[in-house]
């Protein structure tokens, strides 16, 4: 198990950030242009959250602040933050009861942790973008990993026939976008993740096909995020979480986003494959 200082308690519905690292220098906030705001430096934080109900203790832990260069070869690898490699990021879920761990596992950087009122799932979010290739996990109680999901404000929008021409005309770039669960189906339209492109060995005409049919995430149009480190989609505030149940089954997580809207992110979506 790994180990390190824990911050002090806070409640599932109070909850406080710290732990070591470098303090991110954040000087103010500037457009810089379509693609976002401007980063002074790279996130390089290390962070601690905890927080706790009556039965369960859920603590996460992530370090930003070394390691640069093997940190992002795992974080883009295709397994991602969710592998033994993982040495920067966990998520560690107490029993209140017993006073053992129910699991410990590999996770993204995470700025919000919430607990369900039956403490049955553990949700996180996160802001971060850098090194950071998902910024919702949701597990059982048990540590089973029912949910992730890479949030960007701009996806690539297409009609099915547009989608049909990208796939005959870019097969490897739309085959290796597929293959990170890049492509999602939703309603009449195919949604291309940007955060899934992988540039190598495919023609720039493929990014450029994407980047023209770019549009707002199809789950929010309040969404933002600087150039390099942050992606804004949830309501800093408070998120406000709520789940959603097809029968006995968790069906989808609602949140409000930036502006305080409600969207809901489905925990089974339709995937290219």
């Amino acid at each position: 198990m790994r180990k390190t200082s824990r911050p002090k308690i806070a409640s599932s519905a109070r909850q406080k950030n710290g732990g070591p690292g470098l303090i991110l220098l954040f000087v103010g906030v500037l457009l810089a242009g379509p693609a976002g705001r401007a980063d002074f430096i790279e996130y390089n934080q290390a962070k601690n959250i905890l927080i706790e109900n009556k039965d369960i203790r859920v603590f996460h832990h992530h370090d930003w602040s070394s390691d640069r260069e093997r940190r992002r070869k795992i974080m883009s690898s295709r397994l991602g933050p969710f592998q033994p490699e993982n040495t920067y990021a966990y998520v560690e879920c107490i029993s209140q009861k017993a006073g053992r761990a129910l699991f410990n596992k590999p996770s993204p950087a995470l700025t919000f942790l919430w607990i369900s009122d039956d403490s049955e799932y553990i949700v996180g979010l996160s802001n971060i973008r850098v090194d950071n290739p998902i910024q919702l996990v949701v597990f059982d109680k048990s540590g089973r990993l029912l949910k992730k999901r890479s949030i960007s404000s701009w996806e690539a929008e297409l009609a099915r026939e547009e989608y049909a021409q990208f796939v005959r005309q870019f097969p490897s770039a739309a085959a290796s976008l597929a293959s990170r669960s890049g492509i999602v189906n939703f309603h009449d339209k195919v949604y291309i993740d940007p955060l899934a492109w992988v540039s190598t060995g495919h023609p720039k005409e493929a990014w450029e096909y994407i980047v023209a049919k770019r549009a707002a995430s199809h789950f929010s149009a309040n969404f933002s995020e600087s150039v390099m480190n942050w992606v804004f989609w949830y309501k800093s505030e408070g998120p406000e979480i709520r789940l959603r149940y097809d029968g006995e089954n968790l069906a989808g997580i609602s949140l409000l986003d930036p502006k305080g809207q409600r969207f809901e992110i489905p925990i089974v979506e339709e995937f290219r494959r």
